[in-house]
């Protein structure tokens, strides 16, 4: 056992223990980097979504109206 004072915690276990705990960190960051990285792809792909679900902007037609509203002559 040792102990840190200065974080008021105590270490408890041998170097089986610590690798143990060394994997268990490591898989920790690959999971929050696996989530966050879903969580960006989703974003994205909702913004993607909401722009193509109302089709953009379209062609713009005479004086600035777009064709897709029936300005076409």
């Amino acid at each position: 056992m040792l102990p840190d004072v200065e974080n008021n915690q105590a270490f408890v276990g041998g170097p089986a223990e610590y690798q143990a705990y060394q994997k268990l960190s490591l898989q920790k960051q690959i999971s929050d980097a696996n989530l966050q990285a879903a969580q960006m792809n989703q974003m994205a792909a909702m913004n993607s979504m909401n722009w193509s679900a109302w089709g953009g902007w379209g062609s713009v037609g005479p004086m600035g109206y777009p064709y897709r509203y029936g300005y076409r002559r």
